[in-house]
């Protein structure tokens, strides 16, 4: 995945929305999102290769991602290798198994001392906060405030913040037809976004929503939205997959005001 865009705590119905490409080599296999596991469970697309996920959210309302750090383009000579002993993909994998944000950094950071992985940064996200992990060497935390995050394949740093490449919502905004399509547009823009070579280029799109919970969990107001787009965004549509997500987050009334 090269483009992750967070938008935390911007708008007043749907505080969490996170739109993404994906780009990897065209030879590696992987299936649109299904339910992966039912205890907990996970909506993801699947990694056929290892058996991991770039992006998948759990039934606590949980949403995980992950992008490749390069300290080269994927088509240049990357210099020695790191030799890592597994998919950065499983270890988002791991992360949706949690229910609380707080069991994150912990979880990270013993999966990195057990297993060598290849540079990577990694948002964990919820109604109720956002943090991403940016493994490089070394693991930093950067807890996000409220506002907009672009995640590209660089270590993530707040103090660079990138350029913001897709649109923000406004307070009162909808989730309307015109907005989506409008993503989709920008998921699409060539070359800096949407890319194409012989053998790597963009491979899905994504966009999530999360919807306000009120005190007693009440979700009719405000649905959880997910639109998958299998294949370059230049040349897909998206398919609207808010049903199953729904169905995955309806016994979220037990969160009530977020997960901590």
């Amino acid at each position: 995945m090269c483009t992750l865009n967070v938008r935390f705590q911007q708008h007043a119905d749907y505080p969490l929305v996170v739109i993404a490409n994906r780009d990897e080599f065209y030879s590696r296999p992987s299936v649109p999102p299904l339910v992966m596991s039912e205890d907990p469970a996970i909506f993801a697309p699947r990694d056929l290769e290892a058996g991991g996920t770039w992006f998948g959210i759990n039934q606590w309302g949980l949403v995980a991602a992950v992008t490749n750090v390069w300290l080269t383009l994927p088509n240049e000579s990357q210099g020695p290798a790191i030799q890592a002993t597994r998919s950065r993909g499983l270890l988002t994998l791991d992360v949706l198994n949690c229910e609380k944000l707080g069991q994150i950094s912990d979880l990270i950071q013993q999966r990195i001392r057990d297993d060598t992985y290849d540079y990577f940064n990694l948002l964990a996200a919820s109604a109720a906060g956002a943090t991403v992990f940016t493994h490089a060497g070394e693991l930093r935390e950067y807890p996000l405030s409220e506002g907009s995050a672009t995640i590209l394949n660089a270590p993530f740093s707040p103090d660079r913040p990138e350029e913001a490449v897709l649109p923000s919502l406004s307070g009162d905004e909808k989730l309307s037809e015109g907005w989506l399509t409008e993503i989709r547009r920008l998921l699409a823009r060539h070359p800096d976004i949407c890319k194409h070579s012989s053998v790597f280029g963009t491979r899905s799109s994504q966009v999530l929503a999360l919807g306000r919970r009120s005190q007693d969990g009440d979700e009719s107001s405000y649905p959880d939205r997910f639109w998958y787009g299998d294949g370059s965004p230049c040349e897909t549509n998206f398919v609207d997959l808010s049903s199953p997500l729904q169905s995955i987050l309806g016994g979220r009334s037990k969160m009530q005001a977020g997960i901590s």
